[in-house]
């Protein structure tokens, strides 16, 4: 869901913002994500020949001070 369907992510992230008291216009927007869901619940991306290797990477910095400035990453 988080590398195909981002835009999903998106609106589940806020729909779920409301689950402890959802009005009427919630109920129907979380049905409207069901409905999209159960029509492409066929359609896929399939990747084929890609090195099957997860890497990360990061480069921040909280600096409190400008003696202090590193970097980390890995």
């Amino acid at each position: 869901m988080h590398c195909i369907r981002s835009y999903i992510v998106f609106t589940i992230c806020k729909l779920s913002r409301y689950t402890s008291n959802p009005n009427i216009d919630h109920w129907k927007a979380i049905t409207r994500v069901f409905g999209y869901l159960k029509r492409t619940i066929n359609f896929r991306l399939f990747y084929n020949n890609f090195i099957a290797v997860l890497e990360g990477y990061i480069d921040s910095s909280w600096i409190t001070s400008a003696s202090d400035n590193k970097s980390t990453s890995g």
